[in-house]
């Protein structure tokens, strides 16, 4: 059922993100006569969102559509009427080779990202980050139930995960954590915390920063370590 639904969802988007170029091909009929001699003023635009709806595939249909309905429409009129050095069969190489440029790098940033996701949420170990007004950018499956035991439960990226729900003494303290790191420290050490039951966990956390050094937010990861403090202390 599940695959289904995926298939019937990667199947809609196609259909929109190949629709996009003859809704543009149709506005920019209506509107030729403001835009001549552009031939791609509207193509563009679709050009450079259709990746983002359907990824790589979809992208590169959607700008093989676009060149083919640009040039038909408006590009190869527009060149019988021009001088022959107006360039238009140079326009249609940049376009060509701006989409598909934009296509490949759009597909490996995704790609990426959905490694990442993957590694995020097959650790073992609780890891979220926030940025510097407290909202969760990143947070896997086990750092959710984490917080939610804690009253959170709004735990999307873009959430606020500060102040704790009924816990002001423990809104402190992970403000005073993030303010700390925010000012470009490293934190590592060790919290005890009521999950399910109480439980150690160990704490590490981290400045994000720029490539020009600039803090915009906090990485947090803990692991539970309550089993090996019990061993110590026997």
């Amino acid at each position: 059922m599940t695959k289904n639904n995926l298939s019937r969802r990667h199947i809609t988007r196609l259909a929109i993100t190949w629709l996009l170029p003859l809704i543009a091909c149709w506005l920019q009929w209506i509107l030729w006569d403001y835009v001549k001699p552009v031939a791609w003023v509207l193509f563009i635009p679709v050009i450079f969102a259709a990746p983002w709806i359907s990824g790589l595939w979809g992208g590169i249909g959607a700008l093989l559509l676009s060149v083919a309905l640009g040039w038909f429409f408006f590009a190869q009129p527009l060149n019988a009427s021009m001088p022959a050095d107006y360039g238009f069969h140079r326009s249609i190489i940049v376009i060509l080779a701006t989409g598909l440029l934009f296509n490949f790098v759009h597909h490996r940033l995704a790609t990426y990202k959905a490694r990442l996701k993957a590694l995020i949420e097959n650790s073992d170990g609780y890891i979220w980050s926030v940025d510097q007004k407290y909202r969760l950018l990143v947070i896997n499956a086990n750092a959710q139930r984490l917080w939610q035991s804690h009253g959170l439960h709004s735990l999307a990226p873009g959430a606020k995960c500060l102040p704790i729900p009924r816990q002001p003494e423990e809104s402190a303290w992970w403000k005073a954590l993030y303010d700390q790191v925010f000012a470009g420290k490293q934190i590592s050490l060790e919290r005890p915390l009521v999950f399910e039951r109480q439980r150690i966990l160990e704490l590490h956390s981290s400045p994000i920063r720029e490539q020009n050094g600039r803090v915009t937010g906090a990485v947090c990861q803990c692991r539970d370590i309550t089993e090996r403090k019990q061993m110590e202390e026997k």
